[in-house]
């Protein structure tokens, strides 16, 4: 059977954060076991949120073949068992949430929506501003 859609930004959430703007609650819980992993049945999955949660194997399934139908999760058949593998890293996601979110506002930024983003930047993550600053140095020691 082949996939039925690939994965797209274009119903972004706004009023989540984080990958969460992309993924519902349980999507992106078996998305986050699944990084760390390859080749991991639905049971698998049920036996890790079972611990914290009471949750149907349906449920997961469901789940899960929907995350297969997005183009986020391989699967391969082993048996009467699908095993499944992520098809993108969490830092490709990222990457490209970014991409997109970038390529539609960055045609109308303006100086104090720029000075908005550094802000924001160095409460949520000092260490990124850091980095910012370095690239930008970087870019301009090139330029000269």
């Amino acid at each position: 059977m082949a996939k039925e859609k690939k994965f797209s930004f274009s119903d972004m959430r706004l009023d989540r954060s984080g990958l969460k703007m992309v993924l519902g609650e349980l999507e992106f819980i078996i998305m986050d076991y699944l990084w760390d992993k390859k080749n991991v049945a639905v049971r698998d999955v049920l036996r890790e949120l079972s611990a914290n949660r009471e949750i149907a194997y349906t449920t997961i399934m469901t789940t899960m073949d929907r995350l297969w139908k997005k183009g986020l999760l391989e699967r391969n058949n082993e048996g009467k068992t699908f095993l499944y593998t992520p098809a993108q890293s969490k830092e490709n996601i990222i990457q490209s949430m970014i991409k997109k979110v970038f390529d539609s506002i960055l045609p109308d930024v303006t100086d104090s929506s720029m000075s908005y983003f550094i802000n924001s930047l160095e409460k949520i993550n000092p260490d990124m501003l850091d980095e910012l600053d370095e690239l930008l140095k970087n870019r301009q020691e090139k330029k000269e």
